[in-house]
């Protein structure tokens, strides 16, 4: 009987075992996707425009030939800094989605009638992701001389722009973004925490991640 209470202990200390290492397994990603979350958000919030040459704003989906309620406030964001004086020029970068024109086209029809001049503005409506927003904007700096741009973005979105900006040598970017109000913060932060964590395994490993599961047939 001692030797059956004896295995009964055995086995339950080493289930409570089992159960703690699973836990903390689980633990280590909840931990890693807050921190990652925080990142994101604090970095949002902190960054602020400087001056500069050029504002680029990022593009967002366009409704038919309009820039969507969120694409607008991105504008809105992009012409206050502008009148504000903080740069002669707006760089509008966004390529064909599913509206009718591209997301430049549609920035730039929104800024003029917001009442900037057309002269003031330079379209980039080649980009299809945020890699090429900055890509494709850093060329027409470039090509203008200008060394210095303020981002325009939601906030949730300034810190992989910037990501990628740090890749354009020689190119100095501050950045401004404010909070929606017709975006739920929460979830489109999270989905940048995905694809912090895609591109950073992809850094880390040499594997297309992106090329295997978000290929275009």
């Amino acid at each position: 009987m001692y030797n059956d209470i004896y295995f009964g202990v055995s086995v339950m200390s080493k289930i409570k075992k089992i159960i703690r290492f699973l836990l903390l397994v689980l633990l280590i990603p909840v931990i890693l996707i807050g921190y990652i979350y925080y990142d994101i958000h604090s970095f949002g919030q902190a960054i602020e425009p400087e001056q500069s040459d050029v504002i680029i704003v990022l593009g967002a989906a366009v409704w038919g030939d309009e820039p969507s309620p969120a694409l607008k406030e991105r504008c809105q964001w992009a012409y206050h800094l502008y009148s504000e004086g903080y740069a002669e020029k707006v760089i509008v970068s966004g390529g064909h989605g599913n509206g009718n024109i591209s997301e430049a086209e549609a920035m730039k029809n929104y800024l003029v009638q917001l009442g900037m001049s057309e002269e003031a503005i330079l379209l980039e409506p080649e980009s299809r992701t945020t890699e090429e927003n900055m890509k494709n904007s850093a060329s027409i700096m470039r090509a203008n001389e200008y060394s210095s741009a303020i981002i325009v973005s939601n906030q949730f979105h300034l810190k992989r722009a910037h990501y990628y900006a740090k890749r354009e040598e020689g190119l100095y970017f501050s950045g401004h973004g404010e909070n929606s109000k017709f975006l739920f913060e929460p979830y489109y932060t999270l989905r940048e925490v995905g694809g912090a964590i895609i591109e950073t395994t992809m850094e880390a490993t040499g594997v297309d991640i992106k090329g295997m599961f978000f290929s275009k047939s």
